[in-house]
């Protein structure tokens, strides 16, 4: 049976940074902003609508 790989994006945002650029923002501000924007997805089911339609799909090759 063929199998598929789909990209999509998810937008969030990390709060208090002192950068007008974002140069202060570390990993672990981002995870945690990831984490909770997919909590708040998940609970008010609008995951779906969040993400949008797949921007990037390709065919996996079968595993051996």
């Amino acid at each position: 049976m063929k199998t598929y790989n789909h990209a999509f994006d998810l937008a969030f945002e990390v709060r208090g940074s002192t950068s007008p650029s974002g140069e202060d923002v570390t990993p672990e501000q981002m995870a945690q902003a990831i984490f909770a924007k997919v909590k708040e997805l998940l609970a008010c089911g609008e995951m779906l609508e969040a993400v949008g339609c797949s921007f990037d799909t390709y065919e996996e090759e079968p595993e051996k």
